[in-house]
């Protein structure tokens, strides 16, 4: 009988051989679904979208790649990494049933975002830099553990109250970047003004 460890390597090969095999239809679909592999950390092709190590992106249209819709549903995903940020041109993206814990600011980069699905995730909280997609349309949160009441408030009411409420924690957070700059540089300025008239 094969030992574990090499049972372990034939299935975590034939996880990469799904993965590729998924990568090359998402190459002519701009579609790319991965899911019940039982992924536990981002694939690197995912997180380097223009670095990835196979011969195919050697064509002359690699860089015309642009990933519209990733589907990492199903998976034991616990985290989203910043590099997320790269997908710029991604406008659908389901994370549902996994074991997220979290939602990095870094997704505020994905300005095409439309559609955002977390639902039978553990987030708790989402980044008030949301407010940045204006283009989204649909969050899906079911089954979450959200919590913050306002939050849970505004998704039940809509789309539209959760934009709201995204963009006064992030009025707020500049607001108060700002008076604490405003304070700072009023400190100078009055310790500047002792020392010049103090010599």
């Amino acid at each position: 009988l094969p030992k574990r460890e090499s049972l372990q390597k034939i299935k975590y090969s034939e996880t990469d051989k799904e993965i590729e095999k998924q990568v090359l239809v998402a190459k002519k679909t701009h579609a790319l679904k991965l899911t019940n592999l039982n992924l536990k950390t981002w694939p690197k092709q995912v997180q380097y979208p223009f670095s990835w190590p196979h011969d195919f992106f050697l064509s002359k249209d690699i860089h015309s790649f642009k990933l519209k819709i990733l589907d990492l549903s199903y998976n034991n995903l616990e985290e989203i990494p910043p590099e997320i940020q790269n997908l710029k041109s991604l406008s659908k993206l389901y994370l549902n049933n996994n074991p997220l814990q979290s939602v990095p600011i870094e997704i505020s980069e994905c300005r095409f975002l439309t559609l955002i699905d977390l639902s039978d995730t553990y987030v708790k909280w989402l980044p008030r830099e949301m407010a940045l997609l204006k283009l989204l349309a649909e969050i899906r949160l079911d089954r979450c553990p959200i919590a913050s009441v306002k939050l849970q408030k505004s998704y039940q009411e809509g789309i539209n109250s959760m934009a709201a409420y995204f963009q006064r924690k992030l009025d707020r957070s500049i607001y108060r970047v700002s008076h604490e700059m405003f304070v700072k540089v009023d400190y100078l300025i009055q310790s500047d003004r002792k020392n010049w008239q103090s010599i």
